[in-house]
């Protein structure tokens, strides 16, 4: 594993952190994994400041835009890319326009790069998240046993995704088991957009 730190929201260090993984994996990325982000600045939309907006959009939106620039021109020859969404990138939440508004330009970026880097056998797709349990679920939305048993509740499937289900969900979409998916969102949120 290698890991480089980066501010994924400016591009010189998404290029050097892309420069480095491409070099120490021998000259060629395969697969990429774009997930940066998370929801920081939430409430009523007339109530955000420009500054938050944009604070949102950087960390959610720009970041995933940057790493892709720059991931491929590392895949010559074709690999795979995956953006991560939210669900909140499929339906609007209120007080996060935001967050929804980056999450669902995800999925715009995501459509555009997929068209534009397929003649190069480069695919790429989103996937879109619903509540996962890990330890920053604990410590934020699901805090307390009353917020965390309402975002449960949230999910037809009664339970959060377990770290493992996510992963093994990235590991088929950067995989050529996937070879003849690009462009799409996939959603894997325990049936919450189903409703």
């Amino acid at each position: 594993m290698i890991g480089v730190a980066a501010d994924m929201t400016v591009e010189a260090d998404v290029e050097r952190a892309v420069t480095i993984i491409d070099k120490e994996l021998g000259g060629r990325l395969d697969g990429a994994l774009n997930n940066a982000g998370g929801g920081r600045h939430l409430g009523p939309t007339a109530t955000l400041s420009r500054e938050a907006w944009d604070a949102e959009l950087a960390a959610n939106l720009t970041s995933k835009f940057l790493a892709l620039k720059h991931e491929v021109g590392r895949m010559p020859g074709g690999g795979a890319i995956l953006n991560v969404s939210s669900i909140a990138g499929a339906v609007g939440f209120a007080g996060a326009a935001a967050y929804s508004a980056a999450m669902q330009g995800v999925l715009g970026l995501t459509r555009a790069a997929a068209m534009e880097y397929a003649s190069q056998a480069i695919r790429v797709n989103a996937m879109i998240l619903g509540g996962v349990d890990t330890p920053l679920f604990r410590t934020t939305m699901g805090a307390t046993d009353e917020s965390a048993a309402f975002i449960r509740s949230l999910h037809p499937i009664g339970r959060l995704a377990t770290a493992d289900e996510i992963a093994n969900t990235i590991v088929f979409l950067l995989s050529d088991a996937s070879s003849f998916i690009t462009g799409a969102a996939i959603t894997v949120d325990g049936g919450m957009t189903a409703r």
